[in-house]
């Protein structure tokens, strides 16, 4: 009779702990993520999903994390295609031929380089939402490690989010498990370019493009990754045993503050010899014959144009103060203009005041 009790007291303990276990803190994927949003609308983004896949981050976009997609439909996607090859075809026999990096008008012919570029301008590991989008840039850098320009424009009486001056936001804020999809109405022009090829490639820098090849100024400014850079060399511990982590890479990043041919022009400088002139007014005629010199006056009006950094406008001097995670409350006055100071590549000092109320100007 014990030996039954014995076993009867064994298997209500064992039923005791088989309760039902306690999931709450547990996430489980209820509704869609940025992958099944795509899936589940196949028939409109499935360009978009081949090229994630050829860059390999489809499955990152069905796992748990905070994902930003930016998603134009087939459409756009071919219609981006067949506009690059044609600017290809256009241009290869000329001088200076403009590469695009796609040479057909089908999406087929992607090269996976290309598939790789696009899909990854269009991600960003951080769920953004619309209202966060200040003018300027993109809290967080897309998979290409690179940041996307933010501008608003105005049409009728309806106001559209624009990404590198290339795609409007037309349907924003589809909020799914794992970020935010906003859909495109094109593809968002990738940027490959560095900052002298970005300059040079509009046509109202004229003449800065032309001082800078002068100078070969702008070979100062071709440096992308810090191939030299190891993050094993800058991790640390403190006292107390914890580890400080350094990004794994690094990067060169530059910020060019750049006067227009029409602001020129306005202060009667038409042609490269009124700019060398005017410059020497300013740093004297040393070096004068030697434009490729660090002392020549061109050369430092240019230097003096860079700085070794990357500042968006909107990040330029702070303004916009985010106290949400702090546990006081901080008191940031706004009614006087805001000011920081920059040292330039030429060496000097640079002053960048954002008055109250208005965009960030220059003063020095």
């Amino acid at each position: 009779m014990k030996r039954i009790l014995y076993i009867l007291a064994i298997v209500l303990s064992i039923l005791a702990c088989r309760e039902e276990i306690d999931k709450s803190n547990r996430y489980v994927f209820t509704g869609e993520t940025v992958a099944d949003f795509m899936l589940n609308r196949s028939e409109k983004y499935s360009h978009m999903i081949t090229l994630m896949k050829r860059a390999g981050i489809f499955s990152l976009m069905q796992t748990w994390g905070q994902y930003t997609l930016f998603l134009p439909d087939n459409e756009s996607v071919e219609k981006f295609v067949a506009e690059q090859d044609s600017i290809y075809h256009a241009t290869k026999d000329a001088y200076n031929p403009v590469w695009t990096g796609i040479t057909s008008p089908l999406f087929e012919d992607l090269s996976d380089s290309m598939a790789n570029v696009i899909a990854r301008t269009h991600v960003t590991e951080a769920a953004t939402r619309m209202a966060e989008m200040g003018e300027g840039s993109l809290p967080e850098r897309n998979f290409n490690y690179r940041l996307l320009g933010v501008n608003y424009i105005v049409k009728g009486e309806q106001y559209y989010i624009m990404l590198n001056n290339s795609a409007a936001i037309i349907n924003g804020d589809n909020n799914v498990e794992n970020g935010v999809v906003h859909l495109v109405d094109k593809v968002i022009a990738p940027s490959q370019k560095n900052v002298p090829e970005l300059i040079g490639s509009y046509q109202f820098f004229k003449l800065f493009t032309e001082a800078m090849n002068l100078t070969g100024f702008c070979d100062s400014l071709k440096l992308d990754n810090d191939n030299s850079y190891n993050p094993d060399e800058h991790t640390s511990q403190n006292d107390f045993g914890s580890t400080y982590y350094a990004p794994e890479t690094r990067f060169y990043k530059y910020t060019g503050f750049i006067e227009t041919d029409e602001v020129f022009n306005a202060n009667g400088i038409y042609t490269i010899d009124e700019l060398t002139a005017f410059s020497e007014k300013w740093y004297g005629t040393e070096d004068k014959e030697n434009p490729h010199s660090p002392k020549n006056a061109l050369y430092k009006f240019i230097a003096y144009h860079f700085v070794p950094r990357e500042l968006p406008h909107n990040k330029i001097v702070p303004y916009d103060i985010n106290t949400e995670n702090s546990n006081f409350d901080l008191f940031m006055p706004t009614l006087y203009d805001r000011y920081d100071y920059f040292e330039t590549m030429q060496g000097t000092m640079i002053k960048v005041v954002k008055p109250f109320s208005s965009r960030a100007s220059i003063h020095t």
